[in-house]
């Protein structure tokens, strides 16, 4: 396995490790009508990159490493506010998709 790939499967398991823990934030909240909204703030930006994350479409990893930094933010003051152990998860995740998609992005462009 090349370092291609596995930047690749890195980016996918970061992202679907993010959008876990984002599913998680929004079932702590106790009103389950209010769910909704938090749900579609929290998983509509990486739901956008996954079909470009699909396509191997460069453009799409350079997108994807500022949206993990909006996660890195959230994570981060979540993390400094509570002290949940769901905060540092979100924050390794973002990172990681950060990393991993910034190289895949760099990867790509030189094969090309």
């Amino acid at each position: 396995m090349n370092k291609r790939q596995l930047s690749y499967f890195a980016v996918l398991a970061s992202l679907i490790l993010l959008a876990a823990t984002v599913i998680l934030w929004v079932l702590q909240i106790e009103d389950e009508n209010r769910r909704l909204v938090p749900f579609l703030i929290g998983t509509l930006p990486l739901l956008l990159l996954v079909r470009g994350m699909l396509n191997e479409r460069v453009k799409t990893y350079q997108v994807a490493v500022f949206v993990a930094l909006l996660y890195l933010v959230h994570g981060s003051t979540e993390l400094f506010d509570t002290l949940s152990l769901l905060a540092a998860v979100e924050v390794i995740a973002a990172l990681a998709l950060m990393f991993s998609a910034a190289f895949h992005a760099k990867w790509m462009t030189r094969q090309e």
